[in-house]
């Protein structure tokens, strides 16, 4: 089963459909995963339950095999019927809109594809648990498919959720046949400060990504989401910066290593013998919906200008070494915190680590190479 073809495959078969030629009856979807899944509540019960309206919707990226509704503290949640929207043909077990009890923990959901062959499982909860700002990155295990590592983060009720992403799935459209997910460009090493850690690296994307004016992949892992469909065609709305974040952070701190690859290249594989590869770490908080009740998340483009940006810690002077060296940085602030908005989870946090501080536009050395460990987030009590 693949959701997802080959960018060569794409074109081929899109190059096929323009001869004349005789079709089959279509086969039976081999395709078993949730797309989105939504709380279909009243007005009363949404002011009950929920900080923000949007929150009855939760758009499932394939990677993740985890869903998770974002609730208020004390929400009765015994009673609760989730739909979900699936791929063409595909059945769920339980059934969608189906009343569970998720007082004491996930419930698993079975997708089964149309034509039988293929399941996949989903753990759907209800927290109204915030982020636990410490990250150690011991938390990861593979994606569904088998291909790269997720990472894990813990929330205050003691469980975890998916919510670090990295470019990994699009670096699945040009990874050379074979590679295993410690080739990656986000993986991790055990080489850590304590334990595992973060290692990314910036890698070549071949002959597919240079078509596509891609040549490199920067390793890289922030808090938020990936967005695969724009990854070839709108490569930096791919990032989206973001989780729910209801306390005032004042810093950043942890451990990194780092080597810069020999020969810094830009998009169209120019060398630039004269430029030395760096690596970037930054943390910013933002509103997360506007005026309106819409959901707002930051990307590439915008992540350190939006006009939704409250604060933001950069961190400065990062060094080529071989040992573990402490960085940190203070939360620069642009506007006050709201109190109430706070309170409300109307802020978002996201922490991002990058092998090439320009990776997202493609200019880069092949071989950096950073690693992260034991960060923290510090905020006011």
């Amino acid at each position: 089963m693949k959701r997802h073809l080959k960018v060569f495959n794409a074109l081929m078969f899109i190059a096929a459909l323009s001869l004349p030629s005789c079709f089959k009856e279509e086969a039976p979807n081999a395709e078993c995963d949730i797309l989105q899944a939504v709380l279909h509540l009243d007005q009363k019960e949404i002011t009950e339950y929920l900080y923000n309206p949007s929150d009855t919707l939760v758009n499932v990226d394939y990677s993740n095999h985890e869903i998770n509704f974002s609730i208020k503290a004390g929400t009765n949640v015994q009673l609760m019927a989730p739909h979900f929207v699936l791929t063409e043909g595909a059945t769920i077990s339980p059934e969608s809109g189906s009343i569970q009890d998720f007082s004491k923990g996930k419930v698993k959901y079975t997708v089964t594809s149309e034509d039988g062959n293929w399941q996949r499982e989903y753990l759907v909860g209800f927290s109204a648990s915030i982020l636990v700002p410490k990250f150690d990155f011991e938390e990861f295990r593979l994606e569904p498919k088998g291909n790269y590592y997720q990472w894990y983060s813990q929330l205050e009720d003691g469980s975890y959720v998916n919510n670090w992403a990295s470019g990994n799935q699009g670096y699945t459209l040009g990874a050379p046949e074979g590679t295993t997910p410690e080739k990656y460009p986000t993986s991790y090493s055990k080489d850590g400060v304590n334990g595992c850690c973060l290692k990314l690296t910036t890698m070549s994307t071949g002959a597919m990504g240079a078509m596509f004016e891609k040549p490199i992949a920067g390793g890289s892992c922030w808090l938020g989401e990936f967005d695969f469909s724009k990854s070839l065609t709108e490569s930096m709305k791919s990032i989206n910066f973001g989780v729910a974040f209801n306390k005032k952070p004042l810093e950043i701190t942890g451990y990194y290593k780092f080597k810069a690859g020999p020969v810094v290249t830009d998009k169209n594989m120019k060398k630039h013998p004269e430029v030395k590869d760096e690596p970037d770490i930054f943390a910013v908080l933002f509103i997360n919906h506007d005026k309106d009740g819409n959901p707002i998340c930051l990307y590439s483009d915008n992540v350190k200008t939006s006009p939704q940006l409250v604060a933001i810690a950069q961190v400065q002077n990062m060094q080529e070494c071989d040992t573990w060296l402490e960085f940190k940085a203070e939360f620069k602030y642009l506007k006050p915190i709201d109190p109430e908005l706070l309170v409300k989870q109307g802020y978002s946090l996201s922490i991002m680590f990058n092998s090439s501080k320009e990776g997202d536009i493609f200019y880069g050395a092949v071989g950096s190479q950073l690693m992260v460990d034991s960060v923290e987030v510090t905020c006011e009590k």
